[in-house]
């Protein structure tokens, strides 16, 4: 999809760069990277509690083992950019490890979720109804950057335009995961009370209410990052240098000299 942002310039991103020097300013980063590092842990913690053994479901166990590895560099990541100096020399590198990680985010309770439909003997349906779900985010994910690269070429995202999201005409748009969603339900809840019986354990439920409103949100937010990275490869502007500072304890001002930044 960047190739399809090559045409625009730099006033076409005013509002990125409004972040990029603002709330998104790559001090601020590590930030993000320590809560999502802490929610990762706990997700993969629960899976292998939930699991044990892990005989019975080798896909779940070679899942657990991959979100491990994912961790692992996640950790990394986050150590490597604790220094402040480091966040701002590697920015770009930051800007789009921002990219993964959020994205990285979106998918993880779903690893939860199908541990306990496991451990819990959730019916087969549930499995069916989750994978559904998850593959609807991931289309809905390239929806929303198709929608954000459209309202770029609008103008929308210059100095005066409406940025990311204008409530006002959006509201199908932000709608349409919860319509997608109340469709999915409803397609099963003749399953739900099968000839079998209700299934009763609602720990997978909760699961999943929490896997699509994380995944669903995020998919809404994460364009923005990939907007900053895609401006931070192309446009030296939007690199911000490290503020200077008053004395060894003094407040922070912005160094106008342009530094080396990667």
């Amino acid at each position: 999809m960047t190739y399809m942002l090559k045409q625009y310039t730099e006033e076409d991103f005013t509002i990125i760069k409004d972040a990029a020097f603002g709330r998104l300013r790559p001090n601020r980063v590590p930030t993000f990277f320590l809560g999502t590092l802490i929610f990762s842990g706990v997700i993969i913690a629960f899976s292998m509690l939930g699991l044990g053994d892990g005989s019975a479901a080798p896909g779940l166990s070679l899942a657990i083992v991959i979100a491990m590895a994912a961790w692992v560099l996640h950790f990394l990541a986050f150590i490597f950019f604790l220094n402040e100096k480091i966040c701002y020399k590697f920015q770009r590198l930051q800007a789009s490890l921002l990219c993964l990680i959020s994205y990285k985010l979106s998918l993880e309770m779903y690893l939860a979720y199908f541990v306990l439909c496991h451990s819990r003997n959730a019916p087969a349906y549930l499995y069916t109804l989750g994978v559904l779900l998850l593959l609807g985010g991931i289309v809905f994910s390239i929806l929303s950057t198709l929608r954000v690269i459209n309202r770029v070429r609008q103008g929308e995202f210059r100095r005066g335009g409406k940025g990311l999201f204008n409530f006002s005409d959006s509201k199908g748009y932000i709608s349409l995961p919860v319509f997608f969603g109340i469709v999915m339900i409803a397609g099963f809840v003749p399953r739900f009370f099968s000839e079998n019986g209700a299934y009763l354990s609602v720990e997978p439920f909760i699961a999943l209410f929490f896997s699509f409103v994380i995944q669903y949100g995020l998919a809404i937010a994460w364009p923005e990052f990939y907007l900053m990275a895609h401006c931070k490869r192309r446009f030296e502007s939007f690199l911000v240098d490290l503020p200077r500072r008053n004395g060894r304890k003094g407040s922070a001002y912005e160094n106008k000299t342009k530094s080396n930044k990667i």
